[in-house]
């Protein structure tokens, strides 16, 4: 029996933040700009101002990054 699922995880680096951002940007344009709301420079800025690639994973479908997961930690030891 096989085990093999299609879904996987990858480490953030401080690099990604190109490919992060256009994954956020190929998510989340359709409805903002439905809402017209829309701005490339307000995904980039929302993104570098929440961006900490060690709290970060890629998610992967095939070895294909197709998103991306934050889990910060709570509390005093957050960063």
């Amino acid at each position: 029996m096989s085990l093999h699922s299609p879904l996987g995880w990858a480490a953030v680096h401080p690099g990604d933040f190109e490919a992060v951002l256009a994954l956020r940007i190929r998510a989340l344009r359709p409805d903002l700009e439905c809402l017209g709301r829309f701005s490339p420079e307000r995904a980039r800025q929302r993104l570098a101002a929440d961006f900490v690639p060690q709290h970060a994973r890629h998610v992967l479908w095939d070895g294909e990054r197709v998103g991306y997961l934050n889990l910060r930690p709570e509390g005093e030891d957050a960063l």
